[in-house]
């Protein structure tokens, strides 16, 4: 009997517990309804109060490019209409039509914006919109004053997550394969900042920061383009990256990982040079040594070089290390003004020095089996007539200027790992697009390319570079959440390696790899081989 009324008292207790549970989360749920009427939206209530400022669709700018190559804005006269029963605007234009469709469902509204391009011959190069305006019952705790709360979905998730008293509000860009920018640009009401108008555009805004990228989604003529983007409404403290789950699961169909590589044991970095102090005797600023000449000793740097990587070859079989990357081949003569080289074809002309000894020092690695490594970058190289100043040209699309750069090294001296440095775009800090990264990967299925820079979808193709000194200490959340086998390079040296042993060990025992310092017997070595359980 006793036994019975214990069983009936746990039955009764989780009962009550799973009611409680409900009731909780019944009362965490964020209700979000949608109110039209016959001319069209009226307000958008979050717990029954109202956030609407102003539901009419703005036409910002449209510009169109006629086939004369001539950029010109569209005009922004036109007329409206709505249905109720479809909660469908259509807006028309002399250059075509938007079609704006809202949908509300649990905690989300959802906007479907398709412009149509009815000019025979001019395409739509560019649109901002802005879709509706919001007015909050508190100011938007992340805004600054002065810094739009815009984000793009250029090779990663894109939305933009603000908080007002005690909701959250993630803005985001639906369609995780087409390009856009959303968000809030500027508070209609500052300093009080309580009412913003919603953003969506492509192209470039002028007045919006540099540090955007500039979003190329072209409409041609005949054509319609859907923008899909969302309205996501959470409690403040809830995790931003839990309300948008399916974006990730929607990010990996369409950019699924492709990376192969099982190795992850350690990776040595070697510099043979420092920016010259000597730049007479030692102008690539071989070894960091201003007393060392290329003019009087010239043998000498052939002995020297191999001695160094004799010493590193020795230091990698300590750390258990898979191979080395020379970041500098050619060395640092122009260091200051155009960074690192890093263009083999070059060799020749920037360090003959080292083109005669390049293949012998390479292959001191193989022999002892040990795979090689340099550092590329995507812009092009330029050497004035007198070989006194050095260039770094961008290049719209780098893909096959890096594809030769590395074919010429794999070729030449079998190179399985490259360093693609300053990997920025031409126009933008941004990241140069994924598609690149996979190019190159298609073509090099056996090189490990690891980008100084990088965004999420990188992490499908390559194993980004990270720098422990900036307090990085592995593959980012985000980046693992949607690949869980995604891997990053993790370069440790002058790094607060105590402080952040734990984290490191961590993400080397999930898969991270550990670069070291191996062109002499760096004293954190040894703590790098601890993290390796060596």
């Amino acid at each position: 009997m006793r036994h019975r009324t214990r069983i009936l008292n746990a039955v009764a207790a989780l009962s009550v517990a799973l009611l409680i549970a409900a009731l909780v989360s019944r009362k965490s749920a964020v209700s979000v309804e949608l109110h039209t009427d016959k001319t069209g939206l009226r307000s958008i209530t979050v717990d029954d109060v109202d956030i609407l400022r102003f539901g009419g669709f703005n036409v910002d700018d449209v510009q169109l490019l006629g086939k004369d190559g001539v950029l010109r804005a569209a005009s922004g006269a036109g007329r409206n209409s709505f249905q109720p029963t479809g909660q469908t605007a259509t807006y028309e234009y002399p250059w075509g039509t938007i079609n704006v469709q809202y949908v509300a469902s649990n905690s989300q509204l959802t906007l479907r914006i398709a412009t149509t391009n009815k000019s025979p011959s001019d395409t739509i190069q560019s649109v901002r919109y802005t879709p509706l305006s919001l007015k909050f019952p508190q100011a938007i705790n992340e805004y600054d004053g002065s810094t739009p709360l815009l984000e793009h979905n250029i090779d990663r998730i894109g939305y933009a997550a603000v908080t007002f008293g005690n909701y959250l509000i993630i803005v985001s860009s639906d369609d995780v394969d087409k390009p856009l920018m959303v968000g809030f640009p500027w508070a209609l009401d500052g300093p009080s900042n309580t009412e913003f108008p919603l953003s969506v555009h492509t192209g470039r805004v002028k007045n919006f920061p540099d540090s955007l990228p500039a979003i190329n989604r072209p409409i041609p003529p005949g054509q319609t383009d859907t923008f899909t983007i969302s309205l996501r409404f959470g409690r403040k403290g809830d995790d931003p990256t839990a309300a948008v789950a399916d974006l990730n699961e929607r990010f990996l169909r369409a950019f699924p990982a492709e990376l192969k590589w099982t190795d992850h044991r350690p990776i040595g970095a070697i510099f043979l040079a420092t920016p010259p102090r000597n730049v007479i005797n030692n102008p690539r600023g071989w070894f960091g040594d201003q007393n060392f000449s290329i003019l009087t000793a010239p043998a000498g740097f052939r002995q020297r070089l191999l001695e160094v990587a004799e010493g590193a070859i020795r230091i990698m079989r300590e750390m258990d290390a898979q191979g080395a990357i020379t970041w500098d081949l050619e060395g640092q003569q122009f260091f200051a003004e155009a960074g690192y080289a890093a263009d083999p074809r070059a060799l020749e002309q920037l360090a003959p020095e080292m083109a005669a000894v390049a293949d012998d020092y390479f292959k001191k690695f193989t022999d002892a089996g040990l795979l090689t490594g340099i550092s590329v970058r995507p812009q092009q190289l330029s050497l004035s007539d007198d070989r006194k100043t050095l260039k770094q040209v961008p290049v719209e699309d780098p893909t096959e200027l890096l594809a030769a750069k590395i074919r010429y090294a794999r070729n030449r001296w079998g190179i399985r790992l490259v360093m693609i440095v300053a990997n920025a775009n031409a126009s933008d800090p941004n990241p140069i697009g994924a598609s690149v990264i996979q190019a190159l990967a298609h073509q090099f299925p056996d090189v490990l390319l690891i980008p100084e820079h990088s965004s999420l979808r990188y992490h499908a193709y390559s194993a980004p570079y990270q720098e422990l000194r900036r307090g990085r200490t592995g593959t980012p959340p985000a980046a693992a959440a949607i690949y869980p086998n995604a891997f990053s390079v993790i370069y440790t040296a002058d790094g607060a390696l105590d402080s952040y042993r734990n984290e490191l060990r961590k993400s080397v025992q999930r898969g991270d790899i550990a670069m070291y310092r191996t062109w002499f017997q760096d004293p954190q070595n040894q703590k790098v081989r601890m993290l390796h359980g060596q």
